[in-house]
């Protein structure tokens, strides 16, 4: 109820305005809430709504969405203390004197988007428990982030015109800094860095980031590069941080070697010497990970101190082990290969051959014929007797030809004319 009174008050002091004007009133829902004020004629090709007296929400508790669009503070705005519980966006505003926002307590995601800060900026001790972002904002004097508190920050496309402070300033889980110009000092002393540190396309042909003021991290911080183009503007001790394999590995092998070695090189300059012996572990690691073939003798031997040719002698060692074991591998696979082949060929051809023995068709007449012919017996028979029986017997043979022509295939008929055959002889 203290916020609408305050909001109204606003309405009936910028009734004085020389510039022809309309009252207008915004709706005020449970869900949005939005500064009713006078709608002035258009300023710089867009309309804004003009605050032409200070503005002060001191300590004050904005506990729905807070959205503030297309306002031009002509006059300081301090917020300072004040607690948004809900989501807020500040789209598209100019602050022509100094902002306070110092103590402040951002509960919700926040966003500041294409804002223009021409005087100072405070957000020192400010605290913003969910992701913040910042995109194409324009900070043309002092950026004081002292002692704030982040979450998960993007800054993106912003311009920081003079010094950006973040001494002090806690850094929770990421920090995204994407089309970021620094022109003057960045101080990140006595800063607690994040577990995740993103640098895309980042310009600091003017300025310069040393990490190594901020606090020593428990734990390295995984650190992505998108390239090396400004690494020689960035100071930092490797040993502390850890290259995102997890996202470079979408990146050309070539370009990700590239980085490695330009690291190295970064490391060796600044005389980062345990940055640097971890630094050329990872990327051994990485070559052997990706099966690349060129080798890194020239960063090995550059601090006398540090046992590196033990390294590169077990490295090389290590790695003619695993050439030879790679062609171990290959031999015993095609000689597996080869045996295989061989047990399959030999199998087939037993198949074949049996199944040409089973279908193979077996001329019972040329086995008859194959038998031994009878001889009688020199025993004396008479003569009719034997004249008889060769009759007998030649008419059971002709018999049993023209029955095993007609039925071949009949094993049960042949066998019993075989028998009958058999019997006629032997009488």
């Amino acid at each position: 109820m203290n916020n609408i009174r305050i909001l109204l008050f606003f309405i009936f002091i910028t009734r004085g305005l020389a510039i022809a004007q309309v009252q207008d009133f915004f709706v005020i829902t449970e869900k949005k809430v939005n500064f009713p004020i006078n709608r002035v004629a258009k300023w710089g090709f867009e309309q804004k709504y003009l605050f032409n007296q200070t503005v002060v929400f001191q300590n004050q508790i904005f506990d729905s969405i807070l959205y503030c669009r297309d306002f031009r503070f002509i006059k300081p705005v301090n917020l300072s203390g004040s607690t948004f519980k809900d989501t807020s966006y500040f789209l598209d505003n100019i602050f022509e004197q100094e902002v306070n926002f110092s103590g402040a307590q951002f509960q919700d995601a926040t966003t500041f988007e294409e804002n223009v800060f021409q005087q100072t900026a405070d957000f020192s001790h400010t605290n913003f428990s969910k992701s913040v972002l910042w995109y194409d904002v324009q900070l043309k004097r002092l950026a004081n982030f002292s002692k704030a508190k982040f979450n998960q920050a993007y800054f993106a496309g912003i311009v920081f015109n003079e010094k950006a402070d973040f001494t002090g300033a806690i850094f929770l889980n990421k920090m995204h800094l994407e089309r970021v110009m620094f022109k003057k000092k960045v101080s990140f002393r006595n800063a607690k860095l994040p577990r995740e540190i993103y640098i895309i396309d980042l310009d600091l042909s003017t300025s310069f980031l040393d990490f190594t003021q901020a606090k020593i991290p428990a734990i390295p911080c995984k650190l992505y590069l998108e390239d090396s183009k400004y690494l020689h503007k960035i100071k930092f001790d490797y040993q502390y941080f850890l290259l995102n394999l997890e996202k470079i590995k979408y990146i050309k092998t070539s370009t990700t070697e590239k980085l490695y070695v330009d690291l190295l090189e970064h490391q060796k300059k600044w005389g980062f010497a345990k940055g640097y012996q971890k630094l050329l572990k990872e990327y051994e690691a990485f070559k052997k990970d990706m099966l690349i073939t060129t080798d890194v003798d020239s960063h090995k031997r550059h601090y006398p101190d540090t046992p590196l040719s033990a390294n590169e002698e077990k490295t090389g060692k290590e790695t003619s082990k695993m050439s030879h074991r790679a062609k171990d591998a290959l031999a015993t696979k095609m000689f597996a290969v080869a045996v295989g082949i061989v047990l399959i060929l030999a199998f087939l051809h037993l198949r074949l051959q049996n199944k040409k023995r089973k279908t193979e068709t077996i001329d019972p007449i040329a086995q008859v014929e194959d038998k031994p012919t009878f001889q009688p017996s020199k025993s004396h028979l008479p003569l009719a007797k034997i004249e008889k029986c060769i009759r007998i017997s030649s008419d059971l043979w002709g018999d049993y030809l023209l029955m095993a022509h007609q039925e071949i295939k009949d094993d049960d008929a042949f066998w019993d004319q075989y028998e009958r055959l058999l019997k006629k002889v032997k009488c």
